[in-house]
């Protein structure tokens, strides 16, 4: 199972793969060496001790989407107006961490957009703004 982790204190971002339980992989995005070393240290080896980690360090956790690709993209997008080529191009220009925020944040972008009543940005436009980076919160 893939989880990405994001800092509630800082940008940093971490793609953590975990295989019958046992971690497998990490990536990292938009952190330091040493943020990378003390990650590097304090991850949990197992999967059931992430969910505890992650509240003891103030990460917010989300599972990820499997399937990384355009069509993936372009069918979760509800608003789907724009140059698909041109979409393409801005999705494969992406690494695998930016896709998976991308994916966890489509759904509460579409509520959003649901509820205050505004238009949905074309997907190159969100893609292009880097929208999944802002919170979509309803007060």
């Amino acid at each position: 199972m893939k989880y990405i982790l994001k800092s509630i204190q800082t940008s940093a971002s971490i793609l953590v793969e975990y295989e019958h339980g046992l971690l497998r992989m990490l990536e990292f995005e938009d952190t330091t060496m040493i943020q990378v070393s003390w990650f590097m240290k304090h991850c949990p080896a197992e999967e059931a001790n992430l969910i505890a980690f992650c509240k003891a360090v103030k990460f917010r956790m989300s599972n990820t989407q499997t399937d990384l690709s355009f069509l993936a993209f372009w069918n979760a997008f509800a608003h789907k107006v724009d140059k698909k080529k041109q979409v393409e191009k801005l999705w494969s220009a992406l690494t695998d961490v930016e896709k998976q925020a991308v994916f966890a944040c489509i759904p509460s972008y579409h509520r959003f957009v649901k509820i205050m009543n505004q238009n949905s940005a074309y997907p190159g436009t969100w893609l292009r703004n880097r929208m999944w980076e802002n919170e979509y919160v309803v007060k």
